[in-house]
C-alpha cells in the first residue's frame, strides 16, 4: 500500500492523504487506522480515520494527525508499519515546516490554511489549466509584467481599505474587510511566486 496524494486540511494539524486500494473494497484500508505515515522530510503523522473514495486520485481518503515530535514518533514505530512516502516538492516541505510550528498564534496557522484553500478555489475558477497562475500571466499579452499586474490588483484592494477607513463602511457588502485583507495576503504570495519563477528563468 502506498500514498498517492497528500493535501492540506482545514485543521492545520492534519493532512488528507489518498491511499492506494481497490474501490470495491472499502474495508481494505480500515486496518491502517492508528498506523504511522511518513509524508515528507520531518513530517510524520498517525492515521485517524478512513474517508470516502477519491475518484481523481484513485484511492481511499484518510485523515492523518501530524505528530508533535516526528523524530520520537519514528523511533517508537517499527519500520513495518511505516507507509511509503510520496515524492515531495519544496512547497510540501514548507507545509511540513508549518505543521510543526508551535510558537506562533494558533489562529495564524489556521489562516495560512484558509489562504491555501482560497488560492485553490480561485485558481479552479480563474486558471483551470496546467499553469495555476495562467490568469495572472495573461497580462504579459498586453505588455504588462505579471508581477507588476499583481501589485496593481493589490493597490485596488488597498484603495478599497482606504475608502473604508475614511467612510467607515463599504457600499458593496459582499466583500468584508477580512476578505480584502485575505485577498491581499494571497496576492502578496502570488507576486513572490511570480518573481521567483522569473528569477529561475534568468529574467530579473
Amino acid at each position: 500500500m502506498k500514498i498517492l496524494h497528500v493535501e492540506n486540511a482545514v485543521d492545520p494539524a492534519t493532512r488528507i492523504c489518498v491511499l492506494e486500494c481497490a474501490p470495491e473494497d472499502p474495508t481494505q484500508v480500515q486496518d491502517v487506522v492508528g498506523r504511522i505515515v511518513r509524508l515528507g522530510p520531518g513530517l510524520v503523522g498517525k492515521i485517524e480515520r478512513v474517508g470516502d473514495w477519491d475518484d481523481r486520485h484513485g484511492g481511499r481518503r484518510v485523515v492523518v494527525r501530524i505528530a508533535d515530535d516526528p523524530v520520537t514518533s519514528m523511533e517508537k514505530t517499527s519500520a513495518e508499519v511505516i507507509l511509503g512516502s510520496v515524492p515531495t516538492t519544496s512547497a510540501q516541505d514548507a507545509a511540513a515546516r508549518v505543521a510543526i510550528c508551535k510558537h506562533g498564534h494558533p489562529m495564524f496557522y489556521a489562516l495560512l490554511a484558509e489562504m491555501a484553500e482560497l488560492h485553490d478555489r480561485k485558481n479552479h475558477d480563474y486558471a483551470g489549466g496546467v499553469d495555476p497562475l495562467a490568469n495572472f500571466k495573461a497580462s504579459a499579452r498586453m505588455g504588462i509584467d505579471p508581477a507588476l499586474a499583481v501589485l496593481i490588483r493589490m493597490m485596488d484592494k488597498w484603495s478599497r481599505l482606504e475608502a473604508f477607513v475614511r467612510q467607515g463602511n463599504f457600499a458593496v457588502k459582499d466583500e468584508s474587510v477580512e476578505d480584502t485583507l485575505m485577498d491581499n495576503a494571497v496576492y502578496s504570495l502570488i507576486d513572490i511566486v511570480l518573481r521567483r519563477e522569473q528569477k529561475a528563468r534568468g529574467n530579473n
